[in-house]
C-alpha cells in the first residue's frame, strides 16, 4: 500500500519537473536510471516495477535536494 502511495507522489512530482522545469522525459530517465519508455508508462498511468521504483524514488528525491538547493543559490560577490 506504501509503495502505491509514493507512486502517486512520484507521478506528480515527474509531471511536475517536466512542466515547470523543462526536463524530457528521455533526461529524466537517464538520470533516475531507467528506460524512457518504463518512464512514460509510468507517467500515463501503470504501476512501476520494484527495482525501478527503488532506482527512481531514491533518483527523485535527490533531484528535489538539489533543485531547492539550486533555488537557494546565492552567488558569492
Amino acid at each position: 500500500m506504501i509503495k502505491e502511495i509514493e507512486q502517486i507522489k512520484m507521478r506528480k512530482d515527474i509531471k511536475y519537473l517536466l512542466d515547470s522545469y523543462g526536463f524530457s522525459v528521455m533526461s529524466l530517465a537517464e538520470y533516475l536510471g531507467i528506460a524512457s519508455n518504463s518512464l512514460s508508462d509510468f507517467i500515463s498511468g501503470t504501476t512501476m516495477r520494484s527495482p525501478n521504483f527503488d532506482k527512481s524514488y531514491v533518483g527523485l528525491e535527490e533531484l528535489k535536494k538539489q533543485i531547492k538547493q539550486a533555488e537557494e543559490y546565492q552567488p558569492n560577490e
